[in-house]
C-alpha cells in the first residue's frame, strides 16, 4: 500500500520547484516508511507552455520536458 504525494511550491513569479513521491505504508514491506520513486523537478509555467528539468532519484534519470497549451491537434495528420 502506498500513499502518493505531490507538492508544488511557487518561487518566483513562473518558477516552481516541485516534488512527488510515493510514501510506503505497508508495515510488511522492508520499506516501510520510506519514499519511493521520488522525482524532483524545476517548473518554468506559462499559460501557453510548460518547460520542466526533471530528476528521478530512484533510476538516476534526469531530462527536459517541454509543453504547449491549446494545439488543436488531433493525431498525426492525414495517410496519402
Amino acid at each position: 500500500m502506498k500513499l502518493y504525494l505531490n507538492l508544488n511550491q511557487q518561487l518566483i513569479k513562473s518558477l516552481s520547484l516541485g516534488f512527488s513521491s510515493y510514501l510506503n505504508i505497508d508495515k510488511n514491506s522492508d520499506k516501510y516508511n520510506q519514499f519511493i520513486n521520488t522525482k524532483y523537478s524545476l517548473n518554468w509555467n506559462r499559460r501557453a507552455y510548460k518547460i520542466q528539468a526533471y530528476y528521478e532519484e530512484s533510476t538516476q534519470i534526469g531530462g527536459l520536458n517541454f509543453t504547449i497549451f491549446g494545439l488543436p491537434l488531433n493525431g498525426l495528420g492525414k495517410e496519402l
